[in-house]
């Protein structure tokens, strides 16, 4: 992947060569060197029955350069976790899947894409485009195909989630069908694994998803090292390393030290393009210790909650984050940005006929799924992917097929994960579920009764340290800056260094100083619960810091 880019002149587009990055699981791709390395040939077979067109349908993850007599098609499947950022610029087409990288090919510096930036703050990956932190620059997103000629840039749009309702078929019947989908899924993914005999990771929670992936992985391939993640008393390892044993798995602990976030903190923009959060880093730097034990690829349980679990309605006013726009300085400024992100959320709602009544749970799923799984979690896994071939068995095109036709109301309440688990492995069920801390089978209303009680612990531990300063950490989250900004001194003190010192870019700009330190402030002292804005502000302003001050050092 990480030499997949290049420049395109359109009077030189006779000259341009076939690239892949990723893999394809279509069953006739073994015609070709056993899947390990898909041919030009392969997309000449296709091209020649269905046209362009199934260029980006192909079942994997993927992304490509297509050359033509007269164009070339640049694309990516439906589902794509490959990151692939392009622009033209005098009769030329520039592209690669990291953005500096794409920076430092052209020859002109594009200008800062504030917009973008607060729409990201506004409303998350909710905005739905392709537009990046620098203007004229776009990122190619799942299922999208570029067509390139003399012309210039022709898209074409993904096609979206869609869910197509069955029932004519019992609620058994739709247990069976998804989990021998997901099975074939599986047999899939590990069919090189076992050719190359090497072992795969599973990255392991202690929630569903991940646990329902393993079940059924093992009936395939015996050849599986689990790890989990984050701080020592991290209360999901104990659980995954139960799930391991009970499979008589490897399974590896590691340790991320909350210092470890700040440190690495400033690295992440390079990564991401700076359209992640700041806490992520530690997954590259663990990912590319994997890379020691030279294995076949890593696997995740990517989307299983938003595909087959609970679903929310959309409300549109649920994306507006109030916090952020308390912090302009121009209420004027405020209104024009957070208004352009509202319009774009309802008209792309109303294309989906969420008005239409009777249809809100099922568009909702489509929606964060195509904006917060393809656009956002998505994305986020390039820190395993720029280390490590992934494996995600829920993002099959069969396997989604077969979601897809659930009914909202078997679904719900996350009555068919737990099914599904117990129908793959009742056994592994037994074991704890971390969001209930009982075992896995407990099924609604009493799932949702002891996921209120683990709530209400934790309240009281809040309430413990801010009236008493007595500090027991609740141990649910692999990163927890609710506590740490309230409780560590190094955390207060890295988050005022970014956002409110002479070297913060936006509140030079745009937020007033005074509003930010209040909102660390509530937070800190335990007034407001304000840690997710602050995460996102302090990842904002690093990424302005990375590009902004870069631009400065260039100059001088």
């Amino acid at each position: 992947m990480q030499n997949f880019e290049g420049i395109i002149r359109k009077d030189q587009i006779q000259d341009v060569k076939f690239q892949i990055a990723g893999d394809i699981y279509e069953d006739d791709a073994w015609e070709f060197d056993n899947a390990q390395i898909i041919p030009r040939q392969y997309f000449e077979k296709y091209y020649k029955i269905k046209g362009m067109i199934s260029f980006t349908r192909f079942n994997g993850n993927y992304m490509f350069v297509y050359p033509l007599e007269d164009c070339v098609k640049i694309g990516t499947d439906q589902n794509s976790i490959h990151p692939l950022y392009y622009t033209e610029y005098e009769d030329a087409l520039y592209y690669s899947w990291n953005l500096d990288r794409l920076l430092d090919m052209l020859p002109y510096k594009p200008e800062f894409n504030w917009h973008n930036l607060f729409s990201w703050l506004l409303v998350g990956p909710a905005y739905y485009n392709n537009e990046t932190r620098f203007k004229g620059i776009r990122r190619l997103e799942a299922g999208q195909g570029i067509i390139y000629n003399c012309d210039g840039i022709n898209l074409s749009e993904p096609e979206p989630a869609r869910y197509k309702p069955d029932y004519s078929r019992s609620y058994d019947d739709h247990l069976e069908a998804v989990r021998w989908s997901l099975a074939n899924a599986i047999r899939r993914r590990v069919k090189m694994a076992k050719v190359v005999d090497k072992a795969i990771l599973m990255s392991l929670s202690g929630g569903l998803d991940s646990r329902i992936i393993l079940a059924e992985a093992v009936k395939h391939y015996d050849n599986i090292i689990c790890y989990t993640y984050g701080e020592k008393d991290f209360e999901e390892k104990a659980i995954a390393k139960e799930v391991a044993d009970y499979y008589g798995l490897k399974h590896i602990d590691i340790n991320i030290d909350r210092q470890n976030y700040i440190d690495n903190a400033r690295n992440e923009a390079n990564i991401s393009g700076g359209m992640s959060l700041f806490k992520h880093m530690p997954q590259y730097i663990f990912s590319k210790e994997l890379r020691n034990l030279n294995p076949y690829g890593i696997m995740f349980g990517s989307a299983l909650d938003l595909l087959l679990g609970n679903s929310y309605p959309v409300i549109k006013d649920r994306f507006a984050n109030h916090k952020i726009r308390s912090l302009f300085l121009e209420q004027e400024e405020d209104n024009k940005l957070y208004d352009y992100s509202m319009n774009l959320i309802e008209n792309n709602l109303k294309d989906r006929g969420y008005f239409q009544e009777g249809n809100q749970f099922n568009v909702s799923c489509e929606y964060y799924i195509d904006t917060r799984v393809k656009r956002w979690y998505n994305r986020n896994l390039i820190y395993h992917l720029m280390n490590h071939r992934l494996l995600l068995p829920t993002y099959d095109n069969d396997f989604l097929e077969a979601v897809y036709q659930v009914p909202w109301e078997y679904r719900k309440d996350d009555e068919f994960r737990v099914d599904l688990l117990k129908l793959i492995d009742y056994g592994v069920s037994k074991i704890n579920y971390n969001v209930t801390g009982q075992p896995a089978y407990v099924k609604s209303p009493y799932l949702g009764l002891f996921r209120k009680q683990k709530a209400v612990v934790n309240t009281i531990k809040h309430d413990l340290w801010i009236k008493d300063k007595i500090y027991l950490p609740s141990n649910a989250y692999d990163f927890n800056m609710l506590e740490w900004l309230r409780v560590y001194p190094e955390y207060q003190k890295f988050t005022r260094e970014v956002l409110v010192s002479d070297d913060s870019i936006l509140i030079e700009k745009y937020f007033d100083k005074g509003e930010v330190e209040r909102l660390i402030d509530r937070h800190i002292d335990g007034v407001e619960n304000n840690h997710k804005e602050i995460t996102m502000l302090i990842s904002a302003e690093l990424c302005c810091q990375h590009y902004l001050n870069k631009e400065k050092r260039d100059e001088s």
